[in-house]
């Protein structure tokens, strides 16, 4: 490194003493593309090189009185001189080559004549003036360097100008770039604009032209852009641009009728980008809107912006012309169109249903079309039909129909212009064989086809089928065409049973002879027939169809029963009927009905032999039956009793005494008219459950448990079994009359499931399930089933009391409803701990492998503010001294807590280093102390010299076996070098590996490693054990660095649950759940209730306690020298030995549970570290306790309370009395009678202080206290 004073001097090494008193000029033997990155530090410059090499230049950033400044001069391994320019606001250099003969600044002519051999002229003497150079266009494609902007592709440079190539209505991104022999800057601007575009420049020379929408010429545009140098020297240089062109207009077909014009929209399927685009010329002849222009075989107008064409008369083929468009600005285009024009054609019938659905409008149901064949229509017998015939010109001429041949069995009327018809056919006409009639098409220029329409008649019935009946050997006249429907005419009866038949003529038939007369038929049954007879008979209109119909005549019957509920009263041989019990008298039970056809009357009556008791009677007149008094008051109308179902016999009697006997059974009906009767069993009213069964529970009973079953039985007075729709439910005790955990207690009934469910809020408490009912001997069962789900709320503070919960079970029968009672009585469960008073605590010595994974980059060799200190990072204010010995004391520190094994990763330059083989604590820290810094910050090389086969991996000296933990620090005081950081798959790899060998990864950043370098680093901290994020350690400085290390080791220590053993079964908070209430440590007492303060007394020292008042966790110091944390939601504690030896540690504490019971020990702290012996237990002062009292307790001790205090003494005393010692040694509590003066405080030789309040509000005496 040289320098030399920019108002003139010699060059002066470095090695001399660089002093920058005022501006100089720096010159460095070094390539600009050798620089991988220049920081400013203060006023110095700290140059770093690719190969992690750092310059720095002390006082480079120095201001000067005469408002000059430092300026960086490089130079290649070409002798090419680079001058670093850049700006007040420091962002880096940006290197220029200086050229020999034309100099870039005031002062470099006579730094070239020194560098370069006195290549630049002297600017003393000769009255000389500096020659101001006129800026020149430069090829932005040649002579670019590392730092200089990316080429421009479309873009060529000649002669002073450039030109570029665009496609049709694409912007295009270009550059004018400039060079001026005198250094001055340049800036852009525009000269001349485009004819057909736009163009904007920025002052950096960067352009975009956009040419005008569908321009692509001809010829090309140019504009001009002015390139000036601020002082005067202006040059303008020329851009020009080709369009290359694309198609927009493009070619159309047309097709149109015989002489028949057609628009062809043209424009609808081309492409301009531009606006208002137009029709300008057709065949090359220019067109205007409303004006024709003549083509070969027809012409062309424009209208509306398209184009009509209209061929000759007489032609038909395809026509062809062109036409032109343009928009405004762009070029103009032309296309083809050819439109086909067809010859005069025959019309041809068409389907008019074609393309429709059944139901669609226009479909004409019953006409089918065949092609060539005509159309075939079906019309039922006396019924119109309307009909179309449709046809197409493919000429596009109108169409008109007219009738040609007639139809012989109807008539027809068709719609000349639509080709609907309306067919009718003769009245009673359905055959035999078909009608039919055609139908003209014209198209009206000579073309004219005939098509048929064939109609098929589907009969419909005329004649209907006759029945008539009549007396024994009597006639009867029956009235045949009453009922027949025929539509014509003159309708007569022709033939009987086929023969023929006038007026006054008899054919004889089976079983008779019938008669016409006067147009009826008269039979006459043969003598002594009685049954049906059958015959036909044919019948005619006018120019109709014969038709037959059948006639039946039933001859002299006996009375017939027959059901009277039936319209057509079909003959029956018994009949039932139904009633319900209980009816009242003269209740209608059924009826009876029989017909004679020759007699006049029919009676009824009831044969006496069938009803002896008179229990029904019968109307002679009407056949209804009903109950008497007698029957009433009988079993017959009690379904409980006796027979459910009554038979009797009916007589029914005519008028000339014939009779007819019918079984008329009366069947009783059940009714739902006794309710359910519901019995339990006295084990069953009272079930039994326990919260200590429940999960968490402290079950002192082995018999308790979380379930308990009962049974339900009823009957049901009612016979009929499916008569009940039996359904049984549950229904608990009132909502909010019980809470779990204070949450009031609601109950839901589920029928699907048949389960009662008691929730607070979205826990469940209970459930009450129900099983299937069964039926044993006319008795109904079921089972149920009560489960506790959650613990319920009992008296604060009352230990293991019981609560009653009241249930009902509720049996409906589809009618009525019974409900019986029964009690679910809950055991509370209280907390418990364990009466072994002795906590054993085992610490074993540490077994660690650390790796230590060191930065030793240049950076490392200055001090905590970034100075470069003399001596580099051997002085002993270096950050790498620093940090030597902190690792030195970092390594001690392990080793004194048990054995320690090193592996060495160092990273500098762009390389890491993992030294061979794990190393003892000595021979680790000799290296460490012998490591020197230089070069770059290497993250990613130091992370896979970590995971190589020389780095953790190596298992030469490393320990192993159960208890060894694995600790890696990664320890820096710079951000990485570009390119050498962690990337997600690098972390990824990290993380993999550390979660494989079980390593802990601790961050630690000092030294110039501020809070925002913190994520270069986050990466690197992770805990592989856990499987979880390390925060990264930050030290303020470098003398901090051993602190925060030390403060990193975690000691021997034991983790466990104040609670007892997360899965005991003896001991814990119990089902209520609870918290540790009161911890007692060196006679200081911490009281906590969960939504209060801590409550601390008995004066600890300063420092002796930490709480965390958001996670309720609290960290003591012992006085014998543990560390005991404890968190008292859930009594996880941890006890640290901290002393590194054995000895004796106690401490008390209570715990409560939810309903507000609770229980207290003392534990007796044996802390053996390394299997050392900690002697005898020593003798404390006195004993720890933790306790509560009810307060109604608390209020009888008060002089001023309405009991006596003699009645809450006995019970105080009993709490207080310690472990074999009497209670008179108590003062104030060796007699039961009330203290002469308040008691309050009370001073015992066991150093025990008790408070005793003023009473308390009744409201409040279920609140738990502590003493």
């Amino acid at each position: 490194m040289e320098a030399v004073y920019k108002s003139g001097g010699k060059i002066v090494l470095a090695q001399q003493g660089l002093v920058l008193d005022k501006p100089s000029a720096v010159i460095l033997k070094v390539a600009p593309e050798q620089i991988a990155k220049s920081v400013r530090v203060g006023n110095d410059l700290v140059l770093t090189l690719v190969d992690g090499e750092q310059i720095h230049v002390n006082g480079f950033f120095t201001a000067y009185a005469e408002d000059g400044r430092n300026d960086l001069v490089l130079e290649d391994q070409h002798g090419v001189l680079w001058w670093g320019q850049y700006g007040k606001a420091w962002e880096g250099f940006e290197f220029t080559e200086i050229e020999s003969d034309e100099p870039a600044a005031p002062w470099l002519p006579w730094l070239l004549g020194l560098a370069l051999g006195g290549l630049a002229a002297s600017s003393g003497g000769g009255g000389g003036k500096n020659i101001d150079h006129p800026p020149e266009a430069a090829d932005p494609h040649v002579g670019l360097r590392h730092l200089a902007s990316d080429p421009v592709p479309g873009q060529e440079f000649s002669n002073g100008g450039n030109t570029v190539s665009v496609r049709e209505d694409q912007p295009f991104n270009g550059k004018i770039t400039g060079q001026d022999k005198d250094g001055d800057p340049l800036t852009y601007e525009l000269g001349t604009p485009p004819a057909h575009g736009t163009v904007v420049v920025t002052p950096d020379g960067k352009y975009t032209y956009i040419p005008n929408k569908d321009w692509s010429g001809p010829g090309t545009d140019e504009f001009t852009v002015i390139v000036d140098d601020g002082k005067g020297g202006k040059t303008t240089t020329t851009v020009t641009v080709n369009v290359t062109p694309e198609q927009d207009a493009f070619d159309d077909r047309a097709s149109t009728g015989f002489e028949k014009s057609v628009t062809i929209d043209v424009l609808g399927n081309d492409d301009f980008e531009g606006s208002n685009v137009k029709i300008t010329h057709v065949n090359g002849s220019a067109i205007a809107e409303g004006q024709t222009v003549t083509v070969t075989d027809g012409s062309v107008k424009l209208e509306g912006g398209q184009l009509v064409f209209t061929p000759d008369a007489g032609f038909n083929g395809d026509a062809r012309f062109s036409y032109t468009a343009q928009t405004d600005g762009g070029t103009p285009e032309t296309a083809d169109v050819i439109v086909t024009v067809a010859a005069n054609q025959l019309p041809e019938t068409t389907d008019p249903n074609e393309g429709l659905n059944p139901g669609d409008p226009g479909y004409i149901p019953g006409q089918s079309f065949t092609p060539g064949g005509g159309y075939t229509v079906t019309v039922g017998e006396d019924q119109r039909f309307n009909g179309k015939i449709t046809g197409e010109d493919k000429d596009g001429d109108p169409l008109t129909y007219e009738l040609g041949t007639p139809p012989a069995h109807g008539t027809v009327t068709i719609d000349k212009h639509t080709g609907k018809y309306l067919y009718t056919p003769h009245q009673d006409w359905s055959g035999p064989g078909t009608d039919e009639f055609t139908v003209i098409v014209d198209d009206g220029k000579g073309g004219k086809t005939s098509t048929t329409v064939t109609v098929s008649v589907t009969p419909e019935q005329d004649a209907f089928d006759d029945r008539a009946s009549t007396g024994f050997e009597k006639s009867v006249t029956i009235d045949v065409l009453g009922n027949d429907d025929f539509e014509g005419s003159n309708v007569k009866i022709t033939h009987v049973n086929g023969s023929a038949i006038a007026e006054g003529q008899t054919v004889t038939v089976a079983d008779g002879s019938v008669k016409l007369v006067g147009g009826q038929l008269v039979f006459t049954p043969d003598a002594g027939f009685n049954g049906d007879a059958r015959f036909s008979y044919t019948a005619q209109t006018d120019g109709g169809t014969p038709e037959t119909a059948d006639v039946t005549v039933t001859v002299s019957q006996p009375p017939v029963f027959v059901d009277p509920s039936d319209p057509g009263e079909p003959p029956v041989t018994s009949y039932a009927f139904e009633y319900e019990e209980n009816s009242p008298v003269g209740k209608w039970l059924g009826q009876v009905k029989a017909n004679d056809a020759d007699s006049t009357s029919v009676t009824y009556s009831i044969d006496p032999a069938s009803d002896p008791d008179g229990w029904y009677a019968i109307d002679a007149t009407t056949g209804e039956i009903t109950l008497t008094a007698a029957g009433a008051a009988s079993q017959a109308n009690d379904f409980e009793q006796g027979s459910n179902s009554q038979t009797i016999t009916v007589v029914a009697t005519d008028s000339e005494g014939g009779k007819t006997e019918v079984a008329v059974t009366l069947n009783e009906k059940d009714l739902n008219d006794n309710a359910p009767v519901l019995v339990m069993d006295p084990e069953d009213k009272v079930l039994h459950v326990a919260e200590e069964a429940l999960v968490g529970g402290i079950k002192d009973d082995p018999g308790s448990t979380t379930t308990a079953t009962g049974k339900i039985s009823f009957t049901d007075a009612d016979k009929t079994p499916d008569i009940n729709t039996f359904s049984l439910e549950m229904q608990g005790p009132a909502d909010g009359s019980i809470t779990s955990g204070g949450v009031a207690v609601t109950w839901s009934w589920d029928a699907g499931s048949s389960t009662l469910t008691g929730m607070a809020g979205a826990k469940e408490v209970m459930t009450v399930k129900v099983g299937a009912l069964t039926e044993v001997g006319g008795r109904y069962e079921a089972s149920y089933t009560v489960t506790l789900k959650g613990p319920v709320d009992h008296a604060v503070g009352r230990g293991a009391n019981t609560l009653d919960l009241d249930f009902k079970a509720i049996v409906h029968d589809g009618k009525q409803s019974s409900q019986i009672g029964f009690v679910v009585e809950v055991k509370d469960d209280v907390p418990a701990l364990a009466d072994d008073a002795e906590l054993v605590i085992n610490l074993a010595k540490l077994q660690t492998n650390v790796m230590i994974v060191l930065d030793l980059s240049g950076s490392m060799a200055w001090d905590s503010n970034g100075k470069v200190l003399p001596g580099g990072g051997s002085n002993a204010n270096s950050r790498l001294s620093l940090a030597k010995k902190a690792l030195e004391a970092l390594i001690n520190k392990y080793e004194e807590y048990g054995d320690v094994a090193v592996k060495l990763v160092t990273f500098n330059g762009s390389t890491a280093n993992a030294h061979a083989t794990w190393m003892s604590a000595a021979t680790a820290i000799a290296i460490i102390n012998g490591l020197t810094a230089t070069g770059g910050t290497p993250y990613k090389a130091a992370l896979n010299a970590a995971m190589g086969t020389n780095g953790f991996a190596d298992n030469v000296g490393k320990l192993t076996g159960e208890g060894v933990q694995n600790v890696s620090y990664f320890i820096t005081d710079g951000v990485p070098t570009l390119g050498q950081g962690v990337n997600p798959r690098l972390q990824a790899q990290w993380e993999d590996f550390l979660t494989t060998h079980h390593i802990n990864s601790v961050g630690v950043g000092f030294g110039g490693i501020k809070t925002g370098d913190i994520p270069n680093i986050d990466p690197i901290a992770y805990n592989g054990p856990a499987g979880v994020e390390n925060a990264v350690v930050l030290a303020n400085s470098a003398a901090e660095l051993n602190s925060t290390l030390q403060d990193l080791i975690q000691l021997p220590r034991l983790e466990g649950s104040l609670r007892g053993e997360l899965d005991s079964a003896v001991e814990g908070y119990g089902a209520d759940g609870g918290f540790i209430n009161v911890l007692e440590v060196d006679g200081v007492s911490y009281t906590y209730l969960p939504g209060q303060a801590l409550q601390v007394a008995g004066n600890p020292a300063s420092g002796t306690y930490t709480y965390d008042a958001a996670k309720h966790l609290i960290t003591i110091k012992t006085a014998a020298g543990g560390s005991l944390t404890v968190e008292f939601d859930t009594g996880k504690f941890i006890y640290e030995g901290k002393a590194l030896a054995s000895y004796w540690d106690r401490f008390g504490y209570t715990i409560q549970d939810g309903d507000g019971d609770q229980a207290s020990t003392v534990k007796d702290v044996k802390v053996v570290y390394d299997g050392g012996d900690p002697g005898p237990k020593p003798a404390y002062a006195s004993p720890l306790l933790a306790m509560s009292l009810d307060p109604e307790q608390l209020d009888a001790l008060h002089e001023g309370a309405e009991e006596p205090a003699a009645t809450a003494l006995p019970a105080l005393h009993d709490v207080l009395q310690s472990k074999d010692e009497a209670a008179g040694d108590i003062d104030g509590l060796g007699s039961v009678q009330a203290p002469a003066a308040a008691v309050a405080p009370v001073a015992a030789s066991q150093d025990l202080a008790l408070y005793m309040p003023d009473p308390l509000p009744e409201e409040e005496l279920h609140q738990p206290v502590h003493a």
